[in-house]
């Protein structure tokens, strides 16, 4: 259906994610049909190619389909060329590539932050090991220095 049209009429009021006028970009290889987009649809800023409008003017609306209908072949050659780059260039498999990519990078972070803390854990281990060995037993340690001196205070125990 999309491949047989000259004319894709897109006239969202409010859009999202609407694949609609990607799919007919996409179909219209040959033939080279127009997208006629409403400013409020989600790929109107992607697709530069179409033919834009705002749907709450209905004679804006009127003059841009009539526009749709009249337009010469070199202008639809070049308006969708425009598109149709846009949306080979970011194809679902370009996204998923890139999602997978972010994944293994994120990863890649997760385990680098993971070695990280295990060697500052394992450090801080070994800090306070050889602190618990260094330091007196709670019977004995030193209670000041002079000169090179130190005084010991044993505690007896019975």
């Amino acid at each position: 259906m999309y491949a047989a049209s000259d004319v894709c009429f897109v006239s969202s009021i409010r859009d999202g994610m609407n694949l609609v006028s990607y799919e007919y970009v996409a179909t219209q290889r040959f033939r080279r049909g127009v997208l006629l987009l409403s400013e409020f649809a989600g790929a109107a800023e992607a697709l530069r190619g179409s033919v834009s409008f705002n749907p709450w003017d209905v004679n804006g609306t009127v003059d841009a389909l009539g526009r749709a209908l009249t337009m010469e072949m070199h202008e639809r050659s070049v308006n969708h060329e425009k598109s149709e780059e846009y949306v080979w260039k970011n194809s679902s498999a370009v996204w998923g590539k890139s999602f997978v990519s972010d994944l293994k990078r994120s990863r890649a972070k997760a385990l680098a932050a993971a070695a990280s803390a295990t060697h500052i854990r394992d450090m801080a281990y070994e800090v306070t090991k050889a602190a618990k060995k260094n330091t007196p037993s709670p019977d004995c340690g030193p209670i000041g220095r002079r000169r090179r001196r130190s005084i010991l205070l044993r505690r007896e125990t019975s």
